[in-house]
């Protein structure tokens, strides 16, 4: 399975961060500024990073559930994972994060994607 839990959350925080910064530079500074210009990308990402940061940790601080056996008496703990492709949402933002700084650094804009 490509993702477990709500590790679906990676996929879906990307564009809603990305797709507003790239309308508002593309509309208020133009086409040729938007794809000449590595800044809107890379916010774009990093702020997915940040937000994929605090999301993936708080669901997993809600998700250990520890449940008593009646009948023995035994305490069991329960980890759902929140992942996709194996990897925390809390990875995810720090990989969101890490290709963000790639793009300013490197100055990939997105007509060079």
């Amino acid at each position: 399975m490509i993702f477990q839990g709500y590790g679906i959350v990676v996929f879906v925080i990307l564009p809603i961060c990305y797709i507003p910064i790239a309308y508002l530079v593309y509309r208020d500074l133009g086409e040729a500024y938007y794809h000449s210009h590595s800044w809107p990308m890379a916010l774009g990402f990093i702020f997915s990073g940040i937000i994929c940061l605090f999301i993936g940790k708080q669901l997993h601080k809600e998700s250990q559930k520890i449940v008593t056996n009646e009948v023995t008496g035994e305490k069991v703990k329960f980890d759902i994972r929140h992942t996709v492709c194996f990897l925390k949402v809390e990875y995810w933002g720090i990989l969101y994060v890490f290709i963000g700084i790639c793009f300013l650094i490197f100055g990939i804009t997105p007509d060079e994607i």
